[in-house]
């Protein structure tokens, strides 16, 4: 543009030939450099750069910054100027008060590019600081007061809690030594006797020093039973550490005359944990059987035989249905007695937080479940043996009379002779549960259908007996 308003240079090369609807724009100086501004870090509210106004000065910047902090130090400041053209750096110190008194010599006018520093007195001073950790309320790291002592670094952490441990704590001190490496010491403080008020336990604390307030040494979270049932007083019940079942069989009281110790039911939180991730894994490995089987079936040719193997299938995917909603209870079988035969024996468990006993009332019934017509319970008769609550379920022709076994009512299972191809089943009680298997001979597919009805089967019969006694719910 200078060198068209230049004489020479109408006409020229650079002097075009204006058209209709042709725009000429005319732009600024301003347009083609930065803005002037000044910098400013440090002790102060909002650092950061600032642009830069004519006749602005040192004060101008740090009100523009939100002004100085608490722990600023108002002595020399830093303006570090740079030369525009050669760039090179200048350092001005002046003192912070004055210039922020109007002092017009402290008060230097700013430039363009000028960086401001304002220190913390931090800076030429350490933070001298003690830590307070354990048992207090507010645990973590304070400033040190002239004269603190351990009484008031423990009041400021909170106080103790009731974990405390009062006859001992231990203060960690540092100190660098010959000015080459840290050094540590660890010393006792006696508690009881700074919160008595007692001045020589009460030591005054060097700057770094750590107290660590320890904790009592068999405290623990509090743990709970729960008893339902019948017993005198049912409900929950604190525990201590190695506390037994029949200590907590006195504290309740004992049982009722209509207690049914055959059948109580005693659940463990980490039985139960373990249990379902076993009924989740055989969940997992189910899933994949039938999607592998599945695909397997619709490569068959013969119609007949996809349909047998398709009805097998179809048998598996309800039983991996149950047992999917199937929950494990966490039952472990216990053997209960009256209190006297059950203190100090084998038998006598240790209690854990969230165990749960359920001492029933004598049932009356005896449960009949699998190849049975009638799934349900059979009234109890003390002249009747296993074959006559068979007899009143019905066994179906798919039933395996030889193979029949026994769930007592306390969850352990029984068959006569030690084997499961035996003969009658033993003396029949309130509660117990017969468990009528499928005769697998009978079933009339092929081996690779037979392998899976196998499983099926066997797992279905399974589950049934499971949810009776109380394994799963």
């Amino acid at each position: 543009l200078g060198e068209l308003l230049q004489a020479k240079g109408r006409g020229g090369e650079l002097d075009l030939l204006l058209r209709p609807r042709d725009r000429l724009y005319v732009f600024k100086r301003a347009n083609f450099r930065q803005q002037p501004k000044v910098s400013i870090e440090g002790s102060v509210q909002t650092p950061g750069q600032y642009e830069y106004k004519r006749n602005m000065r040192l004060a101008d910047v740090v009100l523009a910054a939100g002004g100085v902090l608490r722990d600023t130090d108002l002595g020399f400041v830093e303006v570090y100027r740079t030369d525009p053209v050669t760039h090179d750096v200048r350092l001005i110190k002046v003192t912070l008060a004055l210039a922020l008194a109007a002092d017009k010599v402290n008060d230097v006018p700013l430039q363009d590019l000028d960086r401001v520093v304002v220190h913390s007195i931090y800076e030429s001073k350490q933070r001298e600081e003690v830590t307070v950790l354990g048992e207090v309320n507010k645990p973590g790291t304070l400033a040190l007061g002239q004269g603190m002592r351990v009484a008031d670094l423990i009041f400021a952490g909170g106080n103790v809690t009731q974990m405390a441990y009062l006859k001992q704590a231990e203060i960690t001190r540092y100190s660098v030594e010959n000015g080459q490496k840290r050094v540590s010491e660890h010393f006792p403080v006696d508690l009881e006797a700074v919160l008595r008020g007692d001045a020589q336990a009460n030591v005054e604390l060097q700057p770094y020093d750590v107290l660590n307030v320890r904790r009592v040494a068999n405290w623990r979270a509090s743990e709970q039973v729960r008893i339902e049932g019948e017993v005198l007083h049912p409900g929950a019940y604190p525990i201590e550490e190695g506390e037994t079942l029949s200590s907590l069989m006195q504290r309740v009281g004992g049982f009722t005359d209509k207690a049914y110790l055959r059948a109580a039911v005693f659940t463990r939180e980490s039985v139960r944990l373990e249990q379902q991730k076993q009924i989740d894994e055989l969940v997992r490995r189910m899933d994949s059987e039938l999607a592998a089987r599945e695909t397997a079936v619709t490569t068959l040719r013969d119609a007949s035989l996809q349909a047998q193997q398709q009805q097998a299938l179809e048998s598996g995917k309800r039983l991996l249905a149950k047992f999917r909603t199937a929950q494990a209870t966490g039952r472990v079988i216990i053997n209960l007695s009256d209190i006297a035969k059950l203190k100090g024996s084998k038998l006598d468990v240790k209690l854990r937080d969230s165990d749960r006993l359920v001492i029933p009332k004598r049932p009356d019934e005896v449960l009949v479940v699998g190849e049975v017509y009638n799934n349900a319970a059979v009234m109890f008769n003390p002249d009747y043996d296993s074959g006559d609550y068979l007899d009143q379920a019905g066994l179906t022709r798919m039933a395996d009379a030889s193979s029949i076994y026994l769930v007592r009512a306390d969850g352990r299972v029984e068959t006569q002779g030690g084997g499961w191809f035996s003969g009658s089943l033993g003396k029949i009680l309130p509660g117990d549960t017969i468990v009528v298997p499928q005769d697998l001979e009978r079933m009339n597919v092929l081996d690779v259908a037979l392998d899976w009805s196998r499983v099926t089967m066997q797992l279905g019969t399974s589950l049934a007996a499971m949810k009776a006694v109380g394994i799963l719910k």
